[in-house]
């Protein structure tokens, strides 16, 4: 067998050049992982079964009983609504289109909106409640006009005109839920 040294050819200065800073990156990721090995031991936290008694139990769960859930295992529903399939992380479309149907049909646009020519979305917050009735109206983002207390009137209406919510479920047990209604004023 015969060897050669031969000159680099330009082609393999080039690869080089683009393999330059991949190299840089892999000595800085050895530079942070030999750092990390060299650091003084942390303890490791292990997670510990504690057994409490009744009492500390029941007080636990009543201090969980305010909780408000985004998310939760069975989201609210509509009575009228049991039927529809769920769909995780959102109402099921019955209900949403129930709740679309009530605002079409109860919202007024109000006058001085109407005479400003304001459009735009108002953005109600409120909470249903454990006994399925609704709490806690907040106007997140209003447009002005009088548009967001409409939007107030229509979902304390929800109440007044027995429109039923079955509680949102976790663990199993009905739990306070906050919802999250975005309300279109268009022209």
């Amino acid at each position: 067998m015969h060897w050669e040294l031969t000159k680099p050819t330009r082609k393999r200065v080039s690869h080089l050049r683009i393999s330059f800073p991949m190299l840089i990156l892999t000595a800085v990721w050895l530079a942070l992982l030999i750092s990390n090995c060299t650091r003084p031991e942390e303890k490791e936290v292990k997670p510990e079964l504690t057994t409490q008694s009744p009492d500390a139990q029941k007080q636990a769960t009543a201090d969980n009983q305010d909780e408000i859930f985004t998310v939760a295992d069975e989201m609210p529903r509509l009575r009228g609504c049991e039927e529809a399939p769920p769909q995780p992380g959102r109402l099921d479309a019955c209900t949403e289109k129930k709740v679309l149907d009530f605002i079409a049909n109860n919202l007024h646009y109000p006058k001085s909106a109407r005479e400003a020519a304001l459009e735009g979305r108002v953005i109600a917050q409120f909470v249903v409640d454990k006994d399925g009735t609704i709490s806690n109206v907040t106007i997140l983002r209003d447009i002005g006009g009088g548009c967001g207390e409409e939007v107030v009137r229509v979902i304390h209406l929800m109440n007044e005109r027995a429109m039923q919510w079955i509680p949102a479920r976790q663990d199993g047990q009905p739990v306070r839920f906050k919802y999250i209604l975005p309300v279109v004023f268009k022209l």
